[in-house]
């Protein structure tokens, strides 16, 4: 696995305000972390990667162009600099994420229930994250992800991207970041500019594997190579 480090949020100190409405679309309420449980399903009918997805879920308190033969799916900070994109209706998963990067590259690590724990007992504990799946115009998707708020103050950086990300549900956007206002901003095209995109096949349980534990970015037991490195137990190259 590639050398990661640790790469916190360096943007401006969240502010307490209650998110508002954009053209129509009302942001999620405030959503303080309630437990990280795995989910009560009737795991007899559920295949594997179905099984890890509802285990992988948090619950909180509240709130064109095509992706056929997909085999590889990423999570990013944003969509994209410079495409419009539109976000998944239906395909969103709050869940628990760390972030870390190399360089200026930023990765996500998607953390199972079994070692939250863990986590948070190397001080390194993951936040709650909302997955939204994205589409650009060029066909590439995208897990973007906004981190929710754990202690109701919400940072305005991650409440501006959500509110794109809702818009761009309806129609083509294209996220900009506002460092004057220190905000994301969104430009949105009038409505049927562009068709609307060809969503993949592949459910959300599956999309979920391809983004995480195919790319070994699933942190879920103690000989997770990334969770070695934070305990410094990383093996040594021959």
């Amino acid at each position: 696995m590639s050398d990661l480090f640790e790469h916190p949020e360096t943007q401006s100190r969240p502010r307490r305000r209650q998110p508002p409405k954009v053209n129509g679309i009302e942001a999620p309420d405030n959503h303080p972390v309630a437990s990280v449980t795995p989910a009560i399903a009737d795991v007899e009918t559920l295949d594997e990667e179905e099984i890890e997805l509802r285990n992988m879920r948090i619950d909180l308190r509240g709130g064109g162009p095509t992706g056929a033969g997909l085999t590889a799916i990423s999570v990013a900070k944003t969509p994209g600099k410079e495409s419009f994109f539109r976000t998944h209706p239906e395909h969103v998963l709050d869940t628990q994420l760390v972030t870390s990067a190399r360089g200026l590259d930023i990765s996500f690590l998607a953390v199972a229930p079994v070692m939250v724990n863990a986590m948070i007992a190397i001080a390194y504990p993951p936040q709650p994250h909302r997955l939204y799946l994205t589409i650009t115009r060029e066909g590439i998707l995208r897990f973007v992800p906004v981190r929710l708020p754990d202690d109701g103050d919400w940072n305005v950086w991650q409440e501006s991207k959500e509110l794109a990300l809702l818009q761009a549900r309806k129609t083509w956007v294209r996220l900009s970041t506002n460092m004057s206002e220190g905000r994301y901003q969104s430009f949105p095209l009038e409505e049927n500019f562009y068709p609307d995109p060809v969503w993949p096949t592949p459910n959300l349980a599956r999309l979920f594997r391809l983004a995480f534990r195919d790319r070994g970015r699933l942190i879920d037991s103690p000989q997770h190579p990334y969770y070695l490195k934070l305990i410094g137990r990383e093996p040594q190259p021959r």
